[in-house]
């Protein structure tokens, strides 16, 4: 079974547009939410790692650090990261939200059928 995936962004909105073709429609509109989630999840997975990351760091450079106005600008980077860890535990749509839900075609439009 062939299929045929089309994604494309508006510049001057910065939607990204996902269109999937099949010849089942059902099919075709299950693909793509399964797209969408394991995008988001990928996206979500590699900025919680980033920001773990940063934490790590910055509270190495913490200790090593008696100045109290860097202690502090440190203090407020962590407090950054933390939120953006909070984030990607709370939103499933973390990257990609969907605007318009898939929906089943009224008419066959592609792939072509021989």
């Amino acid at each position: 079974m062939k299929s045929h995936l089309e994604i494309s962004e508006d510049s001057s909105t910065g939607f990204v547009n996902v269109t999937i073709y099949n010849k089942n429609p059902s099919l075709t509109v299950s693909w793509n939410n399964k797209l969408i989630a394991k995008l988001n999840r990928y996206f979500r997975i590699e900025k919680k790692t980033e920001a773990e990351k940063s934490i790590q760091f910055l509270e190495n450079q913490l200790e090593k650090t008696n100045v109290v106005g860097t202690q502090q600008a440190i203090y407020h980077l962590i407090e950054s990261q933390i939120q953006t860890i909070m984030l990607t535990n709370i939103k499933d749509d973390f990257v990609f939200k969907v605007v318009s839900a898939p929906t089943y075609p009224e008419e066959h439009s592609k792939p072509k059928r021989l």
